[in-house]
Formats: C-alpha cells, structure tokens, sequence
C-alpha cells in the first residue's frame, strides 16, 4: 500500500466509553480500539470507508496479511498455526483497567506466598488441597532444602464484569506450564506495532510487550548459558511456546519426562554425588511443561531431585496453579492479614477482586449449598481444579436442578480424598457475566484464505507475571460460548493502551513481607567477543547496546594487552573518559601499593576488602560507566568481584526512604587521592538517569554524612538491605565475575549496577 498519512479522529462511539485522541496512522494498518468498557467497538474511521465500523472485508484482509507477514518473519514456522487465530485489531485496556489489575497483583503476590510458606505448618492449609502422598513427600522433603521464596511464571486470567463499574476477577491461575501463552502473546503484539510501521510509538499508544524484557526477566530463573532442559509428556510440542522458547533459548533442548534418569558420577574428589540426565547426558536446569499425571508417573528420586532445581517450582504447579487457592485465599484473609502477610487494603482488594470460590467440602460452601434455592444454580459454575483450557467446566444455568444437585453430591462427597477413592476435584465458583465485544475475526472455516466475520464474544483477559514482576502487555482471548479457550474455536487480540502507563510493573514490597533475595545470572547478550586486536570499532556498537539494556558488558579479548590499548581505544568511542585520578590520569591500577605512597593509597591500591559501592560517588555527574580491564589472576589468592543490579535492591526500601535518598540530604567526602577542588560536595543518593530513564545509586559508605534525621533513617535502611545480600552469599542478587578468567575487560553501568568486595 502506498505510504499516504490520513488524519483519523475518534468519530463516534456507540456507546459511552474513553475517548481515544486524534490520531494519524498509516492506511497499512487502521486499529479499531476494541474497549474493554463498552459494549460494542470503539472504531477510529477510515476515510471513504463504512461510516459504521471503518473495516471493510477487504482492508481487513490486508491488515490481517500483513501481521501474519510481519509473524512469520520472526518466526517462519509457528506451533499449530498459531498465529492464524492472531488478531490485528487490538483490545484498548483504559489507565484506570491497568491500574486496577495492578493493585489486585501487589495484594495476589504476597498472599500466595504467604499461604505456600506455611502450608505444611497449618493443617487447615495442607487438608484443603490435598495431594497424592508421593508428591506430598516430595513437598515435604523440599522444605528443607528450597525454601519457598518466588512463585515463579504464573499467569492468571480474569474477568470485565458487564455490569459498568463493577471491578475485574480473576477466576483463575495457570501456573502449571512453564511459558503457557507468554511468547506467543507477547511477539503478537511486536507483529501489530510492526505490521503498523510505528502508529502506537508515534501517537502515544503501545501493546506493551518486548520479547527481549520477557527474556531478560525469564532469565533471573536459570542461565541460558548453560543447557536447559524443557521437559514434556504427552502434549510434547503442544504448548504453543516450546518451539519458540527452543528458538530464543539456543541452549535449550525438549527431553521426553521418561527419559530422565539418575547418574552417580564420580567427581575429582572421589565424592559420589546423584544429578538427573537424559540420553545426552546431565542436566541441572529443568523447565517444565508437563501435566499433574505426567509429574506423578516419575520415580520419586527423579521426581525429588527435579524439585530441586526446575521450574514452575513443584508447589507453584500443585497449589497455586489448582483453582481451590482462591478460595483457600478468601477463606484465609484474616489470618493473612494477623500475621502481616498483607494489608487490610490488600484482603478488601482480594475480597472483591478474586472470583468468589468454594472448596466443596467445607462447611461454608455446604451452608451455600443447603440454603441454595431453585434457579440459584444459575449463578454458579463448576470447575475441575487442577485442570486448565476449559476442560470440565458446567454451568448451573446448562442443566436441570436435579442434574446439578447430583453434580454437587458427587463431588463434594470425594472432595477431601487423594487416590483410588477420589473423583477428580472441583471447586465451585460464581458465575460472571462477562463483558462482549463486537469483534472482527478471521473466519477459520475458510483455511488459511482470510476472511473476515463479525461477532459478538465474550472476552478474558490475561496478564504475563514473573513472580512479582507483572508485564504490561495485556492480552485477550474470545469465543462465542461461555468457555473461552483458544483451543475451542477462539481467538487471541493483543491489549493496547496509553504508552506511558504501559510499562513493567514491580509488585512494591511491604514492610512485612519483604522481597526475596534471588541469585542473578550473567546476561547471555552482555558477552561480547574481540577475536582480533585491532576490533574495538567493530565491538563499539555491541558493547553500547548491551550497557543500554543489562547494564554490563564482559569483552573476551582472547590476546594479551598490557597497556590496554584496546579498553582505552573502546571507550574513548563510547564517550569521553573522566581525568579523575591525582596520579594516573585516566587508567588506575587495582593493585597494592607500598613504602613512600602507601598512606595516601586508594581503597583499591590496598589489600583491604571494599564493601559494595559505586565508583566517582563524589562526582556531582557521576560518569555513567566503568571499564575495567582484568590482567591476570589475583596472585594473593583472595577477594571477588560481585555486582548488583540496582533493581534487584530498590523495590525493598519503603516509599519514604526512597523519597528522602531523592534529596540533597547526603554530604559526599572528596577522597584525598582524587583531585578535586573542593572537599565535599552535597547530593542526593538515587537519581533518574535522562538519557534512559532509569533509577542510579550512588553508594560508598564511608564517605557519605546524612545532613538530617530522615537522611540517616534513610541510610540505614540501605545499608540493612545490602547487609542481607551480603548475608545471602552465593544465593543473593549479585553476579559473582569468574576469578579465573583472564585477558578479558568489563564495562559497567555506574549507578545501575554496583560493584563490591574486590
């Protein structure tokens, strides 16, 4: 299509609902903003086209060719056809859905893990979602060796009610695959803004996903340097992301469960050790995407060493994924908020924001059921628990009062039994009425020829959370019946918002309930290599994305360079280096110095160990980074190089401290073996970077004097936190820099990421 510009304004809405600004998009790619708050669609108008809708069968077969294109080219084969049930029209989510879905996740988060951290300390938990004994051994034994600490890739769906105003539900939590929908949800929304040629950027609008932050936050679970494991039963390629984790995971490969087995090497100690292995041999990393069934067939050594070390954690996939923890949720407010696992403003928000569920065999929901009259199984569902995709669902208002109370009977007569004697489990849930939308879609009857067909669906929603990381792009499922699965004749549409509140939201930590420390990992896209020694112009651009976007960038010279010709060559191209030192100029040497110099020698030119900080602190415009060029190995035989991204520490302190660390509260000390005019300088501790936007930190302890009670109080509670990663050792956030590594140099991002102890 020609690249003409149409101005397009928000014409005319059916019904109330947010009024889209005018925009100016270009004719390849004409988006209806499909609100989630009216009943029918919300269009932006073509020129010359349907005074009602603004689609035409045949711009809708454009548009919908041209996102299947722009799919293709990234990936040229997909799982199942997957990307013929992709919408290239949008479902626009207002600021204030978004808002919303935050406030329900911050109060979800803490309250799963609460409840899991002391399942098997509160039998009124453990005898409410009963499992088969051998898991429960499992589970049992797995408390004292992995403690509970992050529930993972979880995935919850909910509800837009069709009464205006009422709040969304989440009806339920699918945490029982590993990457269920998360690739696939997310490149479709890259393929609108694609296919779009920029209209979302340029007019204020985004779909919110970034395959790259997706992979960037998947990889705090495991290295994908090292070979991972991505294991499956029967669905084997199925779960329509595997071939596309396989893709962006090139150290990932899919092993059948029933080829895991035990191997006892013999390590160079002569200690005998047992780690699981497949027919290529062992393996330590394990994503799963396996059925309940699948996991109960292996042997329970498998099954406990692979406890050890997958993901979804084992009681991710056996409790929060089973649909009776809502219940168990709503059931437990009180006690969550008595013992400080949330807020009383997070229980109202649970109260109201999780659909209402009941265990079968709990007194409660037996009160419910012999108070119910006829007509009110209308308002209620039945659901399989442990199940997912719709499968099992019934619906009161499907079938006669005697076929429902015979439903009821059996299955609140096997509810609390595990084994031979259970039934599948169920819970019961309140029925929503959910919002329809006139929706525009491809007529599947028709192949791959598209065709386009104008419904009115029901629709569900889903967000894409990493443990208390909840990603910004909201996508929808829709289908004509109540069940909506893409697996039963539905289809998938990308959520659209305002650019500025589509970003990665971070669950705020309580005071409470405190962010769990987590063990970082090097970023596969932070290695840059230099095979000759003249090719820092060819590294420059490679280095300057991977400090842009991790933070860090490692550089495996893989010749010898005494003088460092090649890190002063490389950053030289990256930006001007800073003349800070009194002695050296612009290279320092991180070695101990002694005799005359000894007593004016920097913390670095000391044997002493240097706690965590950020170099230049002192600097009223701190540099941005850091090169550092690592010669030989230490000859004393001690000290690490450790570093801590600041995102990993900041979500812990309270609004308060980070409120006051924004201020010039703070009196920063010159060190006199830096050559400065003056011997101190006043600032604040945590800045926003302008050319990226993200948060600094400035730290070295022993040269910072709070200049007020709420900059000590502020301090203190920075350096309780960097005391716990400390005490974390190995298993807290840092990168611990491999001490045997030579001729490579490294570049950091100061303020984004400190370093420490060297």
């Amino acid at each position: 299509l020609p690249q003409l510009r149409y101005r397009v304004r928000a014409h005319k809405f059916l019904t109330s609902g947010p009024r889209i600004p005018h925009c100016e998009f270009p004719p390849t790619l004409i988006a209806p903003a499909l609100s989630t708050e009216t009943s029918t669609a919300t269009m932006l108008l073509l020129p010359n086209q349907s005074a009602q809708t603004g689609i035409t069968p045949a711009t809708f077969a454009s548009h919908t060719t041209t996102l299947r294109t722009s799919l293709l080219n990234v990936l040229p084969t997909w799982p199942h056809d997957t990307h013929l049930l992709m919408s290239p029209y949008p479902i626009y989510t207002p600021p204030h859905r978004l808002a919303e879905i935050h406030t329900l996740y911050s109060a979800l988060h803490p309250a799963l893990l609460g409840l899991v951290k002391a399942w098997w300390t509160r039998p009124e938990l453990y005898l409410s979602i009963p499992v088969p004994e051998k898991i429960e051994r499992v589970l049992r034994r797995l408390e004292d060796i992995r403690k509970f600490e992050r529930v993972g890739s979880i995935r919850p769906d909910f509800i837009v009610p069709e009464k205006q105003g009422e709040s969304v539900r989440i009806c339920e939590i699918n945490a029982r695959f590993m990457f269920n929908g998360y690739f696939t949800g997310t490149l479709h929304g890259e393929g609108i803004e694609d296919a779009g040629r920029g209209w979302c950027k340029d007019k204020g609008y985004s779909v919110g996903g970034d395959v790259e932050e997706l992979k960037k936050h998947f990889s705090t679970l495991f290295d994908s340097n090292k070979p991972i494991a991505l294991v499956t039963g029967r669905e084997n390629r199925a779960p329509w992301d595997l071939d596309i984790v396989c893709h962006m995971y090139p150290t990932s490969r899919i092993v059948a469960s029933g080829d895991l087995h035990l191997v006892r090497p013999t390590t160079e100690h002569g200690v005998d050790t047992v780690v699981l292995a497949d027919s290529h041999g062992p393996l330590n990393q394990f994503l799963l995407e396996l059925h309940q069934d699948e996991i109960e067939l292996l042997d329970e050594e498998v099954l406990f060493e692979l406890g050890k070390h997958c993901w979804n954690d084992l009681r991710t996939i056996y409790l929060i994924h089973d649909k009776r923890i809502l219940g168990l949720i709503r059931r437990e407010l009180k006690w969550l908020v008595d013992t400080g696992k949330i807020t009383r403003e997070h229980a109202e928000i649970l109260r109201n924001g999780l659909a209402e569920t009941y265990i079968l065999d709990e007194a409660m929901c037996q009160d419910l059921l012999t108070n119910m009259k006829s007509g009110d199984k209308d308002q209620w569902t039945l659901k399989k628990a442990r199940s997912g995709k719709g499968d099992g669902m019934m619906f009161g208002k499907d079938m006669d009062d005697g076929t429902w109370r015979g439903l009821i009977e059996r299955y609140s007569a096997s509810a609390g039994k595990v084994g031979e004697e259970a039934t599948v489990p169920y819970v019961l849930q309140r029925y929503v009425r959910s919002k329809r939308l006139d929706l525009f879609i491809h007529d599947t009857s028709a192949g791959k020829n598209v065709m386009m067909k104008r419904v009115r669906w029901n629709v569900v929603g889903m967000v894409l959370c990493i443990d208390r990381i909840l990603f910004p792009n909201t996508m929808w499922r829709a289908n004509q019946t109540d069940i909506v699965a893409l697996g039963r004749s539905g289809q998938a549409f990308a959520g659209v918002g305002m650019r500025e509140e589509m970003r990665t939201f971070t669950v705020p930590a309580t005071r409470r309930e405190l962010v769990p420390l987590r063990k970082l990992v090097l970023p596969s896209g932070a290695r840059v290599q230099a095979p000759v020694k003249d090719g820092h112009a060819k590294q420059a651009e490679q280095v300057k994305r991977a400090l842009e976007k991790d933070g860090l960038a490692v550089v495996d010279l893989g010749f010898e360079d005494k003088d460092s010709a090649y890190m002063v060559a490389l950053t030289g191209m990256l930006g001007k280096p800073l003349d800070h030192s009194s002695k050296q100029g612009i290279l320092w040497d991180v070695r101990p110095v002694e005799g005359l110099h000894a007593g004016n020698a920097a913390r670095s030119e000391t044997m002493e160990p240097f706690p965590w900080h950020t170099d230049c602190s002192f600097e009223c415009a701190p540099p941005r980074y850091f090169a550092l060029h690592i010669l030989h190995r230490d000859r004393f035989g001690g000290g690490n190089l450790r570093l801590l991204h600041v995102d990993s520490l900041l979500p812990n302190l309270s609004s308060t401290t980070m409120e006051t660390l924004r201020l010039p509260q703070f009196k920063l000390l010159v060190p006199k073996e830096f050559r400065k005019d003056v011997g101190y300088i006043v600032g604040s501790l945590l800045m926003t970077d302008p050319f990226t936007g993200h948060q600094k930190l400035r730290y070295r302890r022993e040269i910072i004097e709070p200049l007020s009670v709420e900059a000590e109080k502020a301090l203190m509670e920075l350096e309780e936190w960097l005391g716990r990663v400390d005490a974390a050792g190995e298993h807290g956030p840092v990168v611990a820099c491999e001490e045997s590594r030579e001729r490579s140099a490294e570049m950091v991002e100061e303020g984004e990421v400190g370093a420490g102890k060297v």
